[in-house]
């Protein structure tokens, strides 16, 4: 889990994930951490991927926002008169198509039924918090159960 968080922070950067791997593996055993590891091969990695729940990340975020907002001074800048301002973002993904997530999200969907396409989609809404440049908050839903709307209101 810390090798995709790792991954997924590298900003605007747009190295590979060998790199990346390298990257964190360096900085690890640097600060005494995994001194004797080597990083591992990006094959690896996406085989260890699949078999993490796209659930574990819900509670991570809200730890990583409660700890953010207790790191983060009271400051005017990071307020609009006073309130903090959010924004929504709502997008459709194509998701794997494993059994799973088949089941899950999209279960018309396939090359068996006509007009639907072979992936699952879903809705991934994301509350950002605007002055802090932070996701806060986030859903996931089936693609024909939600809009953004709904989503921002859960």
């Amino acid at each position: 889990m810390a090798t995709l968080l790792h991954l997924t922070a590298g900003g605007s950067r747009h190295d590979g994930v060998d790199i990346k791997l390298g990257d964190l593996f360096t900085l690890s055993q640097r600060a005494g951490l995994w001194p004797d590891t080597q990083a591992p091969h990006w094959s690896a990695l996406s085989k260890a991927r699949s078999k993490l729940s796209w659930e574990a990340f819900a509670g991570l975020l809200r730890k990583a926002v409660d700890l953010a907002y207790q790191a983060f001074p009271q400051r005017d800048e990071y307020t609009g008169c006073g309130l903090s301002v959010f924004a929504f973002d709502g997008s459709k993904y194509t998701l794997p198509a494993t059994p799973e997530l088949r089941e899950t999200f999209d279960p018309d969907s396939g090359l068996d039924k006509p007009g639907k396409g072979h992936y699952p989609q879903a809705w991934v809404n994301t509350v950002v918090d605007v002055f802090r440049r932070m996701p806060v908050g986030r859903t996931v839903c089936p693609i024909n159960d939600g809009n953004e709307r709904d989503e921002a209101l859960k």
